[in-house]
């Protein structure tokens, strides 16, 4: 049961100014994203009628519609949140967080590669399975959603029990997938410039972390930070820290 002051506290962050332009901030941004992602749909809907339905046009719409479903889900929790209790100061945390996130875009500027057949399927499944295991991750996630580095409430359970950045790693297989679709130097250039940023907003992510929830450290302990541990015992626990 919520205590009086636990209301009190949740409806005083709730009302913080900051708090109120980040949620505007973020949901116009991704409401456009979503915009254009449904005209992708809507295009790649086209093409696969006039292609007669071509593996690489089914592939282009089943992409937008996964990356729809994604946006949508983040709208609603960035929507239904409640203020931070812990933010990270400075103004390279923040540059971390928007390249990290809208840095992949970039790719769609790039003319498309011809990767017959099987590469379309390969880019299609890496797509669709990064973005749905980033759809169950958000619904663990839940209202503790947000881009810069700030903390709500520590998530520790379901695929945080595994590993403690999952939507990073579900993220960067899905941006594999983008990749494949647009694959040149460039691409590659963007892509590994894109991971740079997204280890940087883990280490702040984690910065923040430590110092709102004091169970964390156990947490961070046992918990590798990108790969699960696959197997048991001291091997794997030396495995968890070198990767952790």
């Amino acid at each position: 049961m919520e205590t009086k002051s636990q209301a009190d506290d949740e409806s005083g962050r709730a009302q913080d100014p900051r708090e109120l332009i980040g949620k505007v901030a973020l949901i116009a941004t991704f409401a456009t994203i979503w915009g254009l992602n449904m005209l992708s749909t809507g295009a790649g809907l086209l093409a696969f009628s006039e292609a007669g339905g071509s593996l690489s046009s089914m592939a282009r719409v089943l992409s937008a519609f996964s990356t729809t479903m994604f946006t949508t889900m983040f709208i609603v929790f960035v929507w239904r949140r409640h203020g931070a209790t812990h933010r990270l100061p400075g103004i390279m945390p923040r540059l971390d967080a928007l390249a990290g996130t809208f840095l992949p875009m970039a790719l769609m500027l790039l003319p498309r590669a011809e990767i017959g057949n099987a590469g379309q399927m390969a880019s299609f499944l890496l797509i669709c399975a990064g973005m749905c295991a980033s759809l169950y991750v958000l619904h663990f996630l839940g209202t503790s959603l947000s881009l810069t580095p700030q903390a709500r409430r520590l998530v520790v359970d379901g695929p945080y029990a595994l590993v403690r950045h999952p939507l990073y790693v579900c993220e960067a297989v899905a941006g594999v997938g983008f990749f494949l679709q647009v694959a040149s130097w460039q691409a590659l250039l963007i892509l590994c410039t894109q991971f740079m940023f997204q280890i940087r907003r883990m280490l702040n992510e984690e910065q923040v972390l430590w110092i709102a929830f004091p169970d964390y450290a156990a947490y961070a302990a046992r918990t590798p930070r990108l790969f699960p541990k696959l197997v048991k015992g001291d091997v794997g626990a030396q495995i968890g820290r070198r990767v952790g």
